[in-house]
């Protein structure tokens, strides 16, 4: 007797057909999406304390204008599913637009552990790569400003130009850039 596919094998096998037959239908001027895929990861001691990690992506024109900040995802994860992708993608594929990505690791109290953010944009018809990580330094670190994230243990600006960051999946920015970073 023949054992019945399991409902993960039909949508593996839709993942793997669906990109396929959209990018067929594409116009070649189209071809290349506008995004920027963010790879949200942990380091161990934020990992042995969190149990959770509640991603925010707020989008705008102008996110420094919280009034024009619209919430685009808010889900909460286990920390057991790090490191966790986040493909984004601009609202009707404009370029212009900013986004806010806050990336918060609570423990079993829902109560603050570490939290890292990413606010940058995307380059026009370009896949660009980030790897945010929330750091063990940051333990306990909050930072008041909306567009600021932890870094090394200290709050700084969370702000990234776009065009800088990675265009190699296989190499994602990483970020908070350190001081040492910015040297190198």
């Amino acid at each position: 007797m023949r054992a019945r596919p399991s409902a993960l094998w039909f949508v593996s096998l839709a993942a793997l057909v669906a990109p396929a037959l959209i990018s067929a239908c594409m116009s070649p001027s189209s071809a290349t999406p506008t995004e920027l895929v963010v790879d949200i990861d942990a380091e161990p001691a934020v990992k042995a304390r969190a149990q959770t990690l509640h991603v925010v992506v707020e989008a705008a024109v102008d996110v420094s204008d919280p009034k024009q900040l619209s919430s685009s995802l808010d889900q909460s994860v286990k920390t057991a599913k790090l490191p966790l992708r986040v493909a984004l993608v601009p609202l009707f594929g404009s370029a212009r637009r900013k986004f806010v990505l806050t990336a918060t690791a609570l423990d079993a109290k829902q109560v603050l552990v570490a939290q890292a953010r990413l606010v940058s944009g995307y380059v026009a018809d370009e896949v660009r790569y980030a790897h945010l990580l929330i750091e063990d330094a940051c333990l306990d670190t909050h930072c008041a400003g909306a567009l600021d994230t932890c870094a090394g243990g200290h709050c700084v600006p969370a702000e990234v130009d776009a065009g800088g960051l990675s265009q190699d999946p296989q190499h994602p920015t990483r970020l908070p850039a350190s001081e040492a970073d910015a040297g190198e």
